[in-house]
């Protein structure tokens, strides 16, 4: 009994639920179906020697993936199988036309041919090099480009050379092919049809995870405000602490949420929203999200209301706002429960909730318990935010001589933040108000009263179709039902840096533009991408000159030297910690699947139907580590293939007769050799894979940790310039209102790139601590610090963005104000952008920098605050241009630490002579 007990309990115990689970069983199902298929008569004697091959393809072509992601994976592995099988067609009928016309080269045995042999790796190179270069440069073709090697390793390297006739290549390559697409088709069957996973599923479930982050936050921040004024540090800094997790935590969901709907748009599901309500959705979210990045100067001056307490009972200023702060933190939790319970009206809204029912999902509605009268409780207590309307400054009613020097920069301080806190969350709780108001009328109307087939539109194809080969950077999900803005999206970054060529005008004729185009080529060449496919060439190349030598081919055919170079082809990664790392953990899986191969044989003492079960609950808990730990999935495959390897092949070699066997030229082997010679292969493929990531030079994650954060700086460079010409949009209130719209959708496509590089330089400073430094040590910790700054200004930008975004452009108040505020923010513009030439070409930084001290800044902040003439102008915009200010003033100090991090980088330029 108590051993039932706990294994009831060890799935929860290992991050498992059900779902999980029944996830892991999946993906065992293609590999298992094929190693059970070729045990017929008829499939074996069909498919031959590549029985085995066929469960490898059904392993590979990855069946748990959500549907809308698992068809264009399906469509690149298609396209891309049937590409290297008319590729490689092509190739062996230029090998067999060089084997007949220099027919004195042979071998005794009349199968080898120099010249044959010779093709072959020309072909083989070639190959290598560009399916390389387009995954490095592609991520999606990932799975695809490795089918495409495996097809090319084993029609060219293997198979190739031996070829005498095209009837033989020809019904080779036939067979190839239906080998790779039963695999595709078998697989793509489990993954429709056996618990069915959509992205549309993923999307609701991101959804719901951030209204319940948005909750988290909300009550975070009401624990802050209650901690403020007290004197206990540690039960306020403990609030702290909470509340920039769950806002950590918000991030990332919000990140989530936009990625998985890029492919939830172009689902096929059965409900209520379409592709683009749920884009709508994610509006709606973000407008509620933006807002909350303003209270981070909260999370930093929580203290404020308890400094500003801190002086003397007698002190006139300290008393009123006493009095102040308390009804601020009296309102703001009356506000933030009125948010809080809003927020659960709108999920309510959103799944279609009826009084009295509960339901399971936010597909088809449920989740949740609601009832009416707590939807118009919420509804009422929206009324209670506007007090918002009328913002107090109680200290500007007193007179000067009432103001206590000690307290009085503590007041000042605190009044900042009340007012940035009351700003955020007025407009935060707009946003929810209109998103409370979009799902009523969706509900009210036709759309959503019964649940129906939901097909992508036609525009959403198109987008799909275009970033299924494009970069996934230019993907954006504002993009996908908005054609229009197609012509009008922020050009590339690539395009931004590249600036004019000093050694050619811009072409004006034909032949000059044709001349441009030529000009590409060796572009392309010396890019980084080019110079991995040119080392994944030089580590195939490593092992495949083994197959076309005579004295050593004979040899690579019968010890499985194959699998050597599949594992280079898979292990190849761009940088040197990223590879060090997966090194280390797919030698570990190899010995995990040899030693698995082991148990699964000899457990059962090679019965075939007791090893086709052993094989399947292998190959399921292969993919524990990518269920739980995503990051981990080419390890799960890597330790699920290996025994597909030696054991499916020791099955086939056990249906086949001998006869067969022979005529390939292998050599049958018991299973714990053949075992031990796979594993010996895939460890020297590893081996040759990580010695060509590191030579003839290392590209390491420093470099690539420089590139992003030159990118991610010049980009918000970019952001920021668009927020100043937002201002100026604002003042003139005569462009056309497209213009600012196309401004506003510019900027956020902007801030989404931010994020991505971001995401990607934390990735990559994980992995710096594996990469191969030699010489002075790697400046990890600047580099760290670096990427903290850049998080905190590109949140400080978007605050300022969101912010000016609300000023009306009726109010005349800030216009002068305005134009004070563009030169400090054209400043910021050229202070990033010459931090992002620094760090990315790795010069040190100008002597003099374009950046005033924090003192001089605030002065001139102060006075566009005011106008100019040292009265501050309040109740215009709910005091955004206040806010504008204070943001600005907590840029610039980021900035400064940021400038002092890129010099302690790259350095500074120094004119003195000692």
């Amino acid at each position: 009994m108590g051993i039932s007990a706990m294994l009831g309990k060890l799935p929860s115990r290992m991050g498992l639920d059900l779902h999980k689970v029944l996830i892991m069983i999946k993906s065992a199902l293609p590999a298992t179906i094929c190693i059970a298929a070729f045990q017929s008569e008829a499939w074996a004697s069909h498919f031959n020697v590549l029985n085995y091959l066929v469960a490898i393809e059904g392993l590979l072509a990855f069946c748990i993936l959500p549907r809308a992601k698992f068809l264009q994976t399906l469509f690149l592995n298609v396209l891309m199988t049937c590409t290297a099988v008319a590729v490689n067609l092509f190739a062996l009928w230029t090998v067999i036309q060089a084997r007949e016309h220099t027919t004195s080269d042979q071998s005794p045995d009349g199968t080898y041919n120099s010249s044959a042999s010779a093709v072959c790796a020309i072909w083989f190179m070639v190959q290598i090099y560009f399916t390389n270069a387009l995954r490095s440069s592609r991520p999606q073709f990932q799975f695809p480009c490795i089918n495409y090697c495996i097809v090319t390793i084993v029609a060219i390297v293997q198979a190739g050379p031996s070829f005498e006739t095209m009837s033989e290549a020809k019904a080779f390559m036939y067979l190839l092919l239906q080998a790779f697409l039963v695999g595709y088709a078998i697989a793509a069957g489990v993954s429709l049809f056996v618990v069915p996973q959509s992205n549309r599923e993923m999307a609701f479930s991101s959804m719901e995870k951030y209204f319940q982050a948005l909750g988290r936050v909300l009550s975070a921040y009401q624990n802050v405000i209650k901690q403020s004024d007290r004197q206990s540090s540690a039960e306020a800094a403990q609030s702290l602490k909470t509340l920039r997790e769950n806002f950590a935590a918000l991030e990332t969901v919000h990140v989530r949420l936009g990625t998985d709907l890029e492919f939830a748009v172009r689902d096929v599901g059965f409900g209520r929203l379409t592709g683009q309500d749920l884009v709508h959705c994610y509006q709606h979210l973000r407008s509620i999200y933006l807002p909350l990045l303003g209270l981070m100067e909260v999370f930093e001056d929580s203290g404020t209301g308890k400094q500003a307490s801190s002086c003397g009972s007698d002190c006139a200023l300290s008393i009123d706002f006493k009095q102040s702060w308390a009804e601020f933190s009296q309102i703001s939790e009356k506000s933030v429960c009125a948010m809080a319970d809003a927020l659960n009206a709108v999920l309510v809204e959103l799944q279609g909730h009826k009084p009295g029912e509960t339901t399971i999902d936010l597909e088809k509605g449920g989740g949740f318990h609601f009832d009416i009268a707590q939807l118009a409780r919420c509804r009422d207590s929206l009324a209670i935010l506007d007090a918002f309307n009328v913002l107090k400054d109680q200290g500007q009613a007193q007179e000067n001589s009432h103001r206590c020097a000690t307290c009085y920069r503590n007041v000042e301080k605190a009044r900042i933040v009340q007012h940035r806190a009351q700003f955020m969350l007025w407009h935060s709780s707009n946003a929810i108000s209109s998103f409370l108001a979009f799902v009523e009328d969706k509900n009210n109307s036709q759309e959503w009263q019964k649940n129906r087939i939901i097909f992508p539109s036609w525009s959403e194809l198109t987008h799909w179709m275009r970033a299924m080969f494009a970069v996934p950077e230019s993907s954006n999900i504002d993009q996908i039902l908005d054609s229009s803005m197609d012509e009008v999206g922020p050009p590339g970054l690539t395009t931004a840096l590249r600036g004019q060529d000093p050694q050619h005008l811009p072409p004006n004729t034909l032949w000059q533009k044709f001349g441009e185009r030529l000009r590409m080529i060796p572009a392309l060449l010396r890019s980084s991408h080019s110079l991995f496919g040119f080392r994944a060439v030089c580590a195939s190349m490593s092992i495949g000159i083994i197959s076309y030598l005579r004295t050593s081919h004979i040899f690579f055919v019968e010890q499985r030297c194959l699998w050597a170079i599949v594992m280079t082809a898979i292990a190849m990664n761009n940088t040197t910690g990223q590879t060090t790392y997966n090194f280390i953990l797919r030698v570990l899986a190899s010995l995990a699947g040899t030693i698995g191969s082991y148990v699964v044989w000899y457990i059962v003492d090679g019965h075939t139907a007791g090893v086709i079960v052993f094989m399947f609950i292998y190959m399921a808990g292969s993919f524990y580590f990518c269920v739980v730990k995503p990051k981990y999935t080419l390890l799960a495959i890597v330790s699920a293939v290996t025994p597909i390897i030696s054991v499916g092949y020791a099955m086939n070699v056990e249906k086949i007769s001998p006869e067969i066997l022979s005529q390939t030229n292998t050599v049958k082997f018991p299973i714990y050799q053949d075992a031990a010679y796979r594993l010996l292969n895939v460890l020297a493929g590893l081996a040759v894979a990580y010695f060509w990531s590191i030579f003839p030079f290392p590209v390491t994650e420093g470099a690539i940790m420089r590139q992003h954060m030159g990118a991610c700086t010049f980009l918000l460079a970019r952001y920021n310039a668009i927020m100043s010409e937002s201002l100026l949009i604002e003042k003139k209130a005569l462009v056309p209102q497209l213009l600012a719209q196309k401004l506003q959708q510019a900027r956020l496509d902007v801030l989404q790139q931010v994020n991505r590089h971001i995401v990607k330089l934390k990735a990559s400073s994980a992995f710096s601590k594996w990469q191969v430094t030699i010489g002075g040590e790697f400046p990890i910790k600047a580099y760290r610090e670096g990427i903290r700054l850049l998080d905190r200004i590109s949140a400080d930008l978007s605050v300022i963005g969101y912010t000016a975004s609300t000023l009306s452009i009726e109010a005349s108040e800030p216009l002068s104000s305005l134009d004070r505020l563009r030169a400090p923010a054209q400043r910021v513009t050229l202070a990033l952008c010459l931090l992002s030439a620094s760090i990315t070409n790795g010069v040190p930084l100008p002597p003099y920098f374009p950046l005033e001290s924090t003192e001089e800044h605030q002065e001139s902040v102060f006075n566009a605050a005011n106008n100019g003439d040292g009265v501050q102008k309040i109740n215009v915009d709910l005091q955004a241009l206040s806010i504008v200010s204070t943001s600005m003033g907590r840029l610039h100090e980021d900035l400064l630490l940021y400038t002092q991090t890129i010099r302690t980088i790259c350095g500074e330029l120094n004119f003195s002579v000692l």
